[in-house]
């Protein structure tokens, strides 16, 4: 039996990867992470954490650009270090 390989360079596959559909994005992940389903869990607890946080504190993630929910993290990275 003849296996047939080619050389692909990796940036050619990593444009090729852009263009996947949300659902190859995702079959790709789980092939490149050993561990997605944890990572995809993970990411959906701290996702439901921060907006319960916000919404104690009278705000609203949705609303807040991104440049606005980065300070606000490190705001709270910071809080938890005060003694």
């Amino acid at each position: 039996m003849t296996v047939n390989s080619m050389e692909i360079p990796e940036s050619t596959v990593i444009e090729r990867l852009k263009t996947l559909s949300s659902e190859g994005r995702k079959q790709a992940l789980r092939t490149l992470v050993t561990d997605y389903d944890f990572l995809e869990s993970m990411t959906v607890y701290g996702d439901r954490k921060i907006r319960d946080i916000c919404s104690k504190r009278g705000i609203d993630w949705d609303s807040l650009s991104e440049e606005e929910r980065e300070r606000l993290v490190d705001e709270m990275k910071h809080e938890s270090r005060r003694p």
